[in-house]
């Protein structure tokens, strides 16, 4: 099972929920995060290892595979994992075999692998970043959790809930928001989606003191939910662009340019290049949406004069 979405969309947990709910609830859920080892360790980490494989290694260590025999594997954030890596967890998947590190013995497991990432993983092992084999070894069944900007009406039930757990644990359980407050939150864009919810209801329950009702004026400084967000992710060969509702043609025309831009510290030449186009053309949209290059320029030039 493969489940893909934004980071903080709650990935982990559905993948408890789906060990919950399964024949193999009774058995374990053991779960490692791909982006926090590098590719000798999380080898290590997933197989075990035999005595001597590896400097420090002084006894033998099974790997959390044997330890999910029976249960669930989770593997979070699998886009990350090194090419090495891939290859061995694509050989167990395969063969339902294995080997620890440093060692000849082939072991076997029963568990049920789970596997989340954030990342695009057929754009991924369409650029080569990814091993393709192992990408549609993962996705037999493919579950995608939705932003919180797809799903209307559910940051204000997350927002409830939240809060009034945190307020249960602090003692306050009459601590409530006030109906400005949640219509202020309930429009913004919540890019770190759930886990950003959790993190503000927290922040705002430490924060009320003696308060009943939470208010506007309760609310840490948030960054202003009205600028538009673009969101563009590649699919093979296809870009996929999320736009909201009430943006202009010409605001998603000037947010490419400047994020070209600022990928390229101000160079013109290599925006241009990076969009496939000339640097004449490139000029010539920037003059008709009305952006100033000369600042760009001066502050390229004072950069040369200090060097």
């Amino acid at each position: 099972v493969l489940i893909e979405g934004e980071t903080g969309t709650g990935k982990g947990v559905f993948a408890k929920a789906i060990h919950r709910e399964s024949p193999r609830a009774d058995g374990p859920f053991v779960e490692v995060n791909c982006a926090s080892l590098p590719g000798q360790l999380l080898e290590s980490e997933l197989f075990g290892h035999e005595r001597g494989a590896f400097t420090h290694a002084q006894s033998a260590k099974p790997g959390l595979l044997e330890l999910a025999d029976s249960g669930t594997f989770f593997l979070d954030e699998v886009g990350e994992t090194a090419p090495q890596v891939q290859a061995k967890v694509l050989k167990f998947l395969d063969s339902g075999h294995y080997r620890r590190l440093g060692g000849i013995e082939e072991r076997e497991v029963d568990v049920r692998i789970l596997a989340a990432t954030q990342k695009d993983l057929e754009a991924e092992s369409a650029a080569g970043r990814f091993r393709s084999d192992l990408f549609h070894r993962l996705h037999v069944i493919r579950i995608r959790i939705p932003s919180i900007r797809e799903r209307p009406g559910d940051a204000r039930l997350l927002l409830q809930h939240y809060l009034g757990e945190f307020a249960r644990r602090q003692g306050r359980p009459d601590l409530e928001w006030s109906e400005e407050a949640l219509a202020r939150l309930e429009a913004r864009p919540w890019p770190g989606n759930v886990r950003e919810i959790v993190n503000l209801c927290e922040r705002v329950v430490l924060m009320a003191q003696d308060k009943r009702t939470v208010g506007t004026e309760d609310l840490p400084e948030l960054p202003d939910a009205a600028e538009p967000t673009f969101r563009a992710r590649l699919e093979g060969t296809t870009v996929r662009v999320e736009i909201p509702d009430g943006v202009r043609f010409d605001d998603l025309e000037r947010a490419i340019l400047e994020s070209a831009l600022a990928r390229h510290g101000g160079n013109v030449s290599r925006a241009a290049q990076s969009l496939g186009m000339g640097r004449g053309q490139f000029r010539y949209r920037m003059s008709r949406l009305g952006m100033d290059e000369a600042p760009r320029v001066r502050r390229r030039m004072r950069r040369r004069k200090v060097g």
